[in-house]
Formats: structure tokens, sequence, C-alpha cells
């Protein structure tokens, strides 16, 4: 939200990699109050994407796993003091990706960096939001979505059954082509769905 009343955060890199955990708890503070009484209740946000030089997140990822880390733990704590519920994304991880999810398909050869910090946070605090992505896995689901495919989410609804899934944005090139198919917006939902 911008605008009369809302405060801008500076880049989630910057945040991460140059204010200590007291700057951050104040910065997350004030957004939280403001978004919170705008009757908001649902924030998608921190990213915990690890970033390998993409083009594509650029300042809004960071390569700093332990520095993530904690940047996001302040972010959740403080926004859940605001009866905020954060949604950490993009699972399994898109930091390494080069191309724009809206607009064409992506396939990314998982690391476990990429998975390990979603674990992390989750096994702190189980039940939040984690928003999927609909990137492709390398040689795996079949060239499926990761967000579209039970199999590739199973870690998370098998360790981590409280946390509310959030897929992206379904009207997205990446959910709606698969292997080469267009797919309907009906079509994904469902699979979203079933995932």
């Amino acid at each position: 939200l911008q605008g009369t009343g809302f405060s801008r955060l500076d880049s989630w890199a910057n945040i991460v990699e140059k204010y200590n955990s007291e700057e951050q708890v104040k910065s997350f503070r004030q957004s939280a109050q403001q978004v919170s009484a705008a009757g908001v209740n649902i924030v998608l946000a921190p990213v915990l994407d690890i970033a390998s030089g993409s083009a594509i997140l650029q300042s809004r990822a960071s390569d700093d796993e332990e520095k993530l880390a904690v940047a996001a733990e302040n972010y959740i704590k403080t926004f859940s003091q605001y009866h905020l519920m954060p949604v950490i994304k993009h699972y399994p991880g898109i930091g390494q990706l080069s191309s724009d999810l809206h607009t064409s398909s992506g396939e990314v050869a998982l690391r476990s960096q990429d998975t390990a910090i979603f674990s992390k946070i989750l096994t702190q605090f189980p039940n939040i939001g984690v928003m999927t992505t609909h990137v492709s896995l390398k040689d795996k689901f079949n060239g499926q979505p990761c967000s579209l495919t039970a199999e590739c989410l199973k870690p998370l609804t098998e360790n981590f059954p409280e946390a509310l899934l959030v897929t992206d944005d379904l009207s997205m090139k990446s959910a709606l082509e698969v292997k080469g198919r267009e797919q309907s917006l009906s079509e994904a939902a469902i699979a979203a769905v079933r995932a």
C-alpha cells in the first residue's frame, strides 16, 4: 500500500543486509501499524528466495542466508503482533530464476538451501502462510509447476500442516501454460486446490 498514511519500506535486500535487528523491527512496526489500521489482516511477505544474481527478483531477494533468516523472523514477529498474518514466499524458491513467470514459464535446478530456509522459518512459525510459485523443477514432476503439483508441495503439507498455502497469481503465464499446452484459469485453479 502506498500514498498518504503509508510509509515506504526500503528494499528487502537493503533491510536484510544493511539494517540491524533494532532498525528492522522499528521499520516493520511502523508499516505494520499502518497496514493493520487500514483493515488488512494478511501480508504477502517476507521474501525468502535465496538470490543468485537473478535479474527478476533484484532488490527483493538476498543471498545472505543467515541475515535473511533473522530479518524474516523480525518481520514475522512484528507483523504478527498487529494481527497480520505473514505469507513467506516463493516456495520452493525462485532466487536463481532469470525469466519472469508472469510472461513465461520458468525452470530451476533446486538447491537444498532454497527450501531449507522455508523449513527453518516454518519450524519456528508453523501457522503462517506460504506462497507457492509456478516454477517447474528441473527433471521433476513431469514439468508441472510446483504450485500445481501435490508431490512438490508434499514437504509443506506433511511437515507443516498448520501452514496456510497460498498460490501465486494464477493468471501468470507460468500457471496457464504447462509443457506447451494452454490451460484455462479454471483448470489452473482446480490444480492448485488439489495440490
